[in-house]
């Protein structure tokens, strides 16, 4: 019983902390579960990006987690822990989607990886994130690169296939993202394109 209340604890607390609404001027990230990948908007700065994701460090996070299918689990073990990403239907006019959160706030600069923690189908295995926690000044260069060139997520999304599997992966690092250790990435869509569904 001892252990338990140890454990509990500082759980519920961690819980309730990750939970609380977001303080003023926090980062708001819109994250949408795909079979088997990320969609990552950032509403603000009107630009999205697939399975990778960056942040400022110091300023608090709120993401903001529902599916576009089934129920995935968004978990970075070191960024406020797990939570459930859930299906939802078209709101009616005027209303939000039901979502789950996690608020938190990257204090040191590293790459945090991740992973769908709930069982999704047979591509459940390569579906990962990776999250980038850099300084305020180089995640200011990151959005003005999204912005602009090749590397806008309007202007260009990336298809990673693997065996058994097809997800979009936007490429947010200059380089081709992929999904899977043979995977063959196809530039799709055009600008003003969003993301596509998988077929």
């Amino acid at each position: 019983a001892i252990i338990v209340v140890v454990i509990s604890v500082p759980t519920i607390l961690t819980i309730f902390d990750t939970q609380r609404p977001a303080p003023e001027g926090a980062l708001r990230i819109e994250v949408i579960g795909h079979q088997w990948w990320w969609e990552f908007r950032y509403p603000e700065e009107g630009i999205v990006a697939g399975n990778q994701f960056y942040i400022p460090t110091g300023r608090p996070v709120e993401l903001r987690l529902h599916s576009a299918d089934v129920i995935h689990s968004f978990w970075i073990p070191r960024l406020g822990g797990k939570r459930d990403v859930n299906p939802q239907p078209a709101p009616a006019e005027g209303q939000e989607l039901h979502t789950n959160q996690i608020l938190f706030t990257a204090d040191e600069e590293g790459v945090y990886l991740g992973q769908c923690a709930e069982f999704c189908g047979e591509s459940h295995g390569i579906m990962r994130m990776v999250a980038h926690a850099v300084s305020p000044a180089e995640f200011d260069a990151w959005i003005r690169e999204m912005r602009s060139g090749a590397t806008s997520a309007d202007a260009l999304t990336m298809r990673a296939q693997t065996p058994g599997a097809t997800a979009p992966v936007g490429d947010t690092t200059g380089a081709a993202a992929q999904v899977g250790d043979s995977a063959r990435v196809q530039p799709q869509g055009a600008p003003g394109a969003q993301p596509p569904p998988p077929p």
